[in-house]
């Protein structure tokens, strides 16, 4: 009997080892799965757009990720007193300018068969009619059909003879011959589609179809062919002739596909006045190619200033009229960081980007009433010490010429004479941002449109961005200013350079 109550007893004993054993699995089980939520939240939750490595051990984690496990302190833990930061909301002015829209008053009445008072039922009489809201309304494109009649006339005393004169009244000529389609309107909206909001004719003619107007994607882009290559090249020539008369111009290149071209990319050349001149120009070049002929003749008859990048090709300037681009000289640094952010690092690279970031926060502080004299004293004194002082820094820094930081280095310095030339004109820029904004123009187009399979579509291309660019330039719409143009030259038999003049952006009226 003895034997078999200690029996029991050890499988009583057994047994609580067993659920002693089970529960002690069952916490670290749940101490795990706790883990790997935690885990889990910090792998895949909200992230900035900065990665972080994890450590090999997962408990190295951010510190500031870790408030659950660091709610136990040690006796010997310390407080650290945090200064309080204050964060500045910023009042975003919602307030949307509506000034230039038509305006069309609805009046708000009573029916007839309710304006009179409930009361006593005398009519009711208006004694105010104040303005509650207001709502800009979409008018959608509408087609029609417009019919040219033109009025004969005779002479009835002459009417007798065998060589009575007819007579008829004026009237345009048609933009497009023999096309009742291709009308300026039309032209402007397919124009101002493709080279303003960077939709190509392939895409339009689907639009185009919903609308009731079948209109192909040939047929548009043989109308551009013909409308700017032939019909708008006097106006464009106007253009290229008012930019050689400014007193400092900016330029940039960028590649482009056309496929009659036997060359891998062929190019468009950009040039657009500063700024500061009287009149904000942008003309683009069609090229076969890359080389220096392309720019010699670009800026053939042009004896002013002339802003670029590093490229070689614009080597054959006038050294003391070839000015450089300090952001460029930035945009190298800034490579040379690998990604990281140089407001962070205390690189050389990254002091180097802080101190041009300087250059150009002063040039930003610049008062809009200065003229050329007064921005360049000012530019000499403030801004001229910090540029010296950083090719001064680049000079000094040791660097291999294949790195990154030493390709910055050979293009600053080589840049270094370039950018010193800025500060000889009041007139002149920090950077080529100019030609570089209006370069983008084409960048979006090729993007969209990919290719241009003829020389004359490529020409045509230029044509057109360089008024559409130049009509904003000057804050004219686009659409309105090419419908306007296109409808002036069908009045325009013969060619008349002083009529085409008036509808260069900065003479036209499009009030009218």
């Amino acid at each position: 009997m003895y034997n078999s109550i200690h029996a029991y007893g050890t499988e009583v004993n057994e047994m609580d080892e067993k659920d002693k054993r089970i529960k002690e699995l069952e916490q670290q089980v749940a101490e795990l799965n706790e883990r790997i939520a935690f885990l889990t939240s910090k792998l895949f939750g909200k992230k900035t757009e900065k990665t972080r490595r994890l450590q090999e051990d997962d408990r190295q984690l951010d510190l500031f990720d870790l408030e659950e496990e660091q709610s136990e302190k040690t006796e010997d833990s310390k407080e650290a007193s945090v200064k309080s930061y204050t964060k500045k909301i910023r009042k975003k002015n919602r307030k949307i300018d509506t000034s230039k829209i038509p305006v069309e008053i609805v009046n708000h009445v009573m029916p007839d068969e309710k304006c009179s008072c409930p009361e006593c039922h005398a009519r009711l009489v208006q004694v105010a009619n104040p303005k509650i809201r207001e709502e800009v309304k979409f008018v959608p494109a509408k087609l029609r059909l417009i019919e040219h009649h033109q009025a004969v006339y005779k002479c009835p005393e002459c009417s007798s003879d065998d060589h009575s004169k007819i007579s008829k009244a004026p009237m345009p000529r048609s933009l497009i011959s023999h096309s009742k389609t291709g009308s300026p309107s039309i032209i402007a909206h397919i124009a101002a589609m493709k080279y303003v909001y960077k939709v190509p004719c392939y895409r339009q003619e689907a639009m185009w179809k919903l609308r009731g107007l079948p209109l192909t994607r040939q047929q548009m882009s043989k109308w551009m062919i013909d409308v700017f290559n032939n019909q708008l090249s006097p106006l464009y020539d106007l253009l290229l002739k008012e930019l050689k008369r400014q007193r400092f111009l900016h330029v940039d290149e960028t590649p482009y596909n056309t496929l009659a071209s036997e060359k891998a990319n062929t190019y468009y050349w950009v040039v657009t006045s500063g700024k500061f001149e009287e009149k904000n120009i942008a003309a683009f070049t069609h090229s076969d190619g890359r080389s220096s002929d392309t720019a010699k003749k670009l800026l053939s008859d042009f004896n002013g200033y002339v802003q670029t990048d590093g490229y070689a090709g614009y080597n054959f300037l006038d050294r003391t009229r070839h000015l450089g681009c300090l952001a460029h000289v930035r945009r190298y640094f800034v490579d040379s960081l690998k990604n990281s952010s140089y407001k962070a690092s205390k690189s050389f690279s990254g002091e180097i980007v802080k101190d041009i970031d300087e250059v150009f926060e002063l040039e930003r502080k610049l008062s809009a009433k200065f003229n050329d004299d007064e921005r360049l004293n000012y530019r000499r004194r403030k801004l001229l010490p910090v540029v010296k002082r950083v090719f001064s820094k680049i000079v000094s820094v040791t660097a291999s010429a294949k790195s990154s930081l030493g390709r910055a280095k050979n293009y600053a310095l080589g840049q270094e004479k370039n950018i010193l030339n800025i500060f000889e004109k009041g007139y002149f820029e920090l950077s080529n941002n100019s030609a570089e904004r209006a370069v983008k123009e084409s960048v979006m187009g090729r993007k969209n449109w990919l290719f241009s399979s003829t020389f004359e579509g490529a020409r045509a291309n230029a044509v057109a961005l360089s008024l559409i660019y130049t009509a904003k330039l000057n804050q004219l719409d686009p659409e309105k200013y090419l419908r306007k143009v296109l409808t002036e030259i069908t009045n325009i038999e013969v060619f008349d350079s002083e009529r085409f003049r008036q509808l260069l952006p900065w003479n036209i009226d499009l009030t009218s």
